[in-house]
């Protein structure tokens, strides 16, 4: 598993599975923002990780380093790739903030920030790289499931 490459996905394909479970873990979570990794291969999501914000805010995450050690384990032993890094906010926008910019340290990885829009929970996604900002599309669709059941999985369109 390449993470500090930056060839990544030029758009993401989730299942509608993994996107509702994506939903459940921002909407359980708020007000504080939600966190987590997305793994896959080539452009399909396989398996989504909901990992805690140790900042426990409402405008800021930090995901657990063990957490994220232990994830990035499981994506390495399952053949996968980091494709996505995803976190919520809350309280908008529906952008990436300063601060996710300054602290988007895989190029390689989408950037999936969840937002509420007229009640229900939206998403976008960007790739980042060198403060340079591209959005992604994200395709919701039937695609491969995830073959390890430990997985939690979600996504969204934007």
């Amino acid at each position: 598993m390449d993470l500090l490459g930056e060839d990544g996905p030029s758009f993401l394909q989730l299942s509608p599975r993994l996107r509702e479970q994506m939903v459940a873990d921002v909407s359980t979570r708020a007000p504080l923002e939600a966190c987590g990794l997305i793994a896959g291969r080539g452009n399909t999501c396989l398996a989504v990780y909901p990992l805690s914000n140790i900042l426990q805010s409402p405008t800021r995450y930090q995901i657990d380093p063990q957490e994220q050690f232990q994830t990035f384990q499981l994506i390495e032993e399952n053949g996968w790739d980091l494709l996505a890094i995803y976190h919520s906010h809350p309280l908008g926008p529906a952008s990436l903030s300063p601060s996710d910019i300054a602290e988007a340290f895989y190029p390689q990885a989408v950037y999936l920030v969840w937002y509420p829009n007229e009640g229900a929970w939206n998403c976008r996604g960007f790739r980042v790289h060198r403060q340079s900002i591209e959005e992604i599309s994200i395709i919701v669709n039937g695609g491969e499931e995830p073959q390890d059941s430990s997985s939690y999985s979600s996504s969204s369109s934007s």
